[in-house]
């Protein structure tokens, strides 16, 4: 059937995880969109997951679906090869930034947590309600000095503080002060303040692949559902809204699937890839 795409076109595939190939915090995608994507990989299509997971996080469905392609991590923060086991790209918030994010959160009794690749460290600080584990299992290290975690982990990508509305009202005010030209600082969820460095972003990984590939982003097609993947969305030749996307991402994409009950990865991947 010719559904009006060129197959030709395109030679790489981004996704999402949390809500797009696989249900939130979920561990695996249903074995319909597993075997899809297995699928095109053995097509000689790259299927590179882009998440804001961190590599660790991330594993349990790279492996579930047995995915060789280059994942990137973290909102575009880190470039992680599954098969050799390297770091092919990273971005890391200065040491300074991350001890100063951590000092706002002991002065006000927030919650923090410091993510690097493989790391999650966090410190409530009596702020139980803002913490959010589904999923995570035994990857998160929880701690009572914060900074020791700085210590432990050796580097720091990004930075999560929660808190009440004027509690991270004045937390961003504080970091804008100190670093505003060289941070970016994003109110998520309800309640958060994402605090991470210049150029993060799905985009910046998926343009970190596209190059790894020597492909174009107009080669590639992106699959998410949330406001944080509306970079790679916008900056991929065929951008796939989710079906359970809100309207917000369904309107600056060329195409809506189905939702991630209705395996939309799958159809999405039907429809634009030519696959044997």
């Amino acid at each position: 059937m010719d559904n009006g795409y060129n197959y030709l076109m395109y030679k790489i595939l981004f996704t999402d995880i949390d809500g797009t190939a696989a249900p939130t915090c979920g561990n695996k995608t249903s074995e319909t969109v597993a075997e899809c994507l297995r699928r095109l990989e053995r097509n000689g299509v790259p299927v590179c997951l882009n998440t804001g997971r961190n590599v660790a996080f991330s594993m349990p469905i790279i492996n579930h679906i047995g995915l060789k392609s280059p994942i990137s991590a973290v909102d575009g923060l880190y470039v992680y090869d599954p098969v050799s086991s390297e770091i092919l790209y990273e971005n890391k918030l200065p040491i300074e930034i991350a001890e100063t994010a951590v000092e706002i959160s002991r002065e006000s009794g927030m919650f923090v947590e410091i993510i690097n690749a493989f790391d999650y460290y966090r410190c409530l600080n009596g702020k139980m309600k803002f913490d959010y584990d589904a999923g995570f299992g035994n990857i998160i290290n929880y701690i009572t000095d914060i900074k020791e975690a700085i210590e432990k982990c050796g580097d720091c990508a990004a930075i999560v503080l929660a808190g009440e509305d004027s509690e991270i009202a004045c937390a961003s005010r504080k970091l804008k002060e100190i670093g505003e030209n060289s941070l970016v600082i994003r109110e998520m969820w309800g309640g958060y303040l994402h605090v991470s460095p210049k150029k993060t972003g799905k985009a910046e990984g998926m343009k970190f692949i596209c190059d790894y590939y020597n492909f174009s982003l107009s080669q590639a097609v992106a699959i998410g559902d949330f406001a944080n993947d509306a970079d790679m969305l916008t900056a991929a030749g065929m951008g796939v809204a989710m079906g359970n996307a809100s309207d917000e991402i369904k309107n600056i994409c060329g195409c809506v699937t189905e939702t991630v009950e209705n395996d939309g990865v799958a159809a999405a991947v039907a429809n634009l890839f030519k696959m044997v």
